[in-house]
């Protein structure tokens, strides 16, 4: 996986023209004018759709509005452009079957001679894709496909600006021999060596690592090529000072008979590991140490009778019942861990991204929606041109640079907002861009707008 680079106005009174539209080079591209649109709804790219313009788009501008111009259907707008890799699929674009990358390139928009160019590009996203998850235990909303509720969020660490909890517990954490930072899932990521882990601890009987009964999730992205020496800890909590002693953790089991195998997702979740024992897994067969991002979890659903369920890349991998004796919790002191056990013990090896933790039991849904954020990318370009083939300019990203692209920002809650595209000339055109590290799985574009 590479690393990430991270309204409607109407104007009333306006007289009433037709929509010019031209077939460029061989038929390929719409060349469509908005030079003295009306502001009546539904007028598309030489479509008059009525009703049909508009609809669900979250407040995107409307072909036929004076202000901008949109694609959110397929006759007179998507169906202008060129699909490359990518199709229509009913109300929204997304990769062919079987295909893990492809383009769209819309039809060439014409502002208008003597109008102000269009200058803002935003887009309608299925989910949020390439976004690290929302702090503060705040909820997603707009998404077509895949919004995501943070509720009860307990520890969140993207790595982004070192080793700070964006739940709303504010955590302190401290690591040790670590390896500093890396291009990641999302940005940076934490290079976790043998010697090193990060920790938190347990301070009082109000801790939130005080699971007690509640229902637990866990979540963790890890890229390795270090085979399992034995079990190797991505994500851990034990008390080792009472004999009867809660022990949780995810991670690295060896694949074959052997330590030192590549190695397939393991766990182990306990209230009491000693003579009372009610210890339970859900491993999986996948080998995970073999040099990409993998996206883990596992979730305790239930307490005295409980299901423990684990994933990998959104796949369930196993399910257990289990009935756990005791509430899980710990002494003070006890360190909640990344990349090792509580004091150092089971150490792992690998890159780390987006470590989440909560207090409730994630649906089935949302763990493959907390997969295909990571796994999935939906990114633009635009070029402005003087000419209406539009076909001598590059497209670029922010600041009118070739080598970026526009993306869906972490820091917004919901879909893009207006972007500006930098130099604006009288022709415009979009490329949208899908990766899918899924082949079976595709991002979803639902809509994009122009505006002035």
């Amino acid at each position: 996986m590479a690393s990430r680079v991270t309204q409607r106005s109407n104007r009333t009174g306006a007289p009433a023209a037709a929509i010019a539209i031209a077939l460029l080079v061989g038929g390929c591209t719409l060349l469509t004018s908005l030079d003295g649109l009306s502001g009546g709804a539904g007028s598309g790219g030489g479509d008059s759709g009525g009703g049909d313009s508009g609809a669900g788009d979250g407040g995107l501008g409307a072909d036929g509005a004076a202000a901008g111009f949109s694609d959110e259907r397929l006759e007179g707008q998507f169906g202008g452009g060129t699909f490359t890799g990518t199709r229509w699929a009913g109300d929204h674009v997304e990769l062919a079957a079987g295909v893990s990358a492809g383009d769209f390139v819309s039809r060439v928009f014409d502002s208008g001679a003597a109008g102000v160019p269009l200058a803002t590009l935003r887009w309608v996203p299925g989910a949020p894709y390439g976004k690290a998850l929302p702090d503060r235990a705040q909820m997603e909303t707009g998404y077509r496909a895949s919004s995501f509720d943070m509720t009860k969020n307990v520890l969140l660490v993207h790595f982004e600006d070192g080793l700070t909890d964006s739940s709303p517990l504010s955590s302190v954490l401290n690591g040790m021999a670590l390896g500093g930072f890396a291009p990641g899932v999302f940005g940076k990521a934490l290079v976790d060596t043998p010697a090193g882990y990060v920790r938190t601890t347990v301070a009082g009987a109000q801790s939130a690592f005080n699971f007690g009964t509640d229902s637990i999730s866990w979540s963790i992205w890890v890229k390795s090529t270090t085979p399992c020496p034995g079990n190797a800890v991505y994500m851990g909590i034990e008390n080792p000072n009472t004999g009867l002693k809660p022990h949780l953790w995810l991670g690295c089991t060896p694949s074959g008979a052997d330590a030192g195998s590549p190695g397939r997702l393991g766990d182990t979740f306990c209230s009491t590991q000693s003579v009372f024992d009610d210890c339970a897994d859900a491993t999986g067969s996948r080998v995970l140490t073999n040099g990409s991002w993998h996206h883990m979890a596992i979730v305790k659903s239930g307490h005295a009778s409980a299901t423990l369920s684990a994933y990998l890349d959104g796949s369930l991998q196993g399910a257990t019942s289990a009935s756990f004796q005791k509430p899980i919790v710990f002494d003070d002191g006890v360190e909640f861990a990344i990349g090792a056990f509580s004091k150092g013990t089971y150490p792992a090896e690998g890159v780390f991204d987006e470590v989440a933790v909560w207090r409730r039991a994630l649906t089935a849904e949302e763990v493959v929606a907390l997969y295909r954020r990571g796994a999935q990318r939906l990114t633009f370009q635009v070029r402005s041109c003087d000419d209406p083939q539009c076909t001598s300019v590059p497209f670029a990203g922010p600041s009118n640079d070739p080598s970026r692209t526009f993306v869906d920002p972490s820091s917004a809650l919901g879909p893009p907002q207006a972007q500006a595209i930098g130099p604006s000339r009288r022709f415009v055109q979009y490329r949208a861009h899908f990766e899918s590290d899924d082949a079976s799985q595709s991002p979803s574009l639902y809509a994009v707008t122009f505006a002035r």
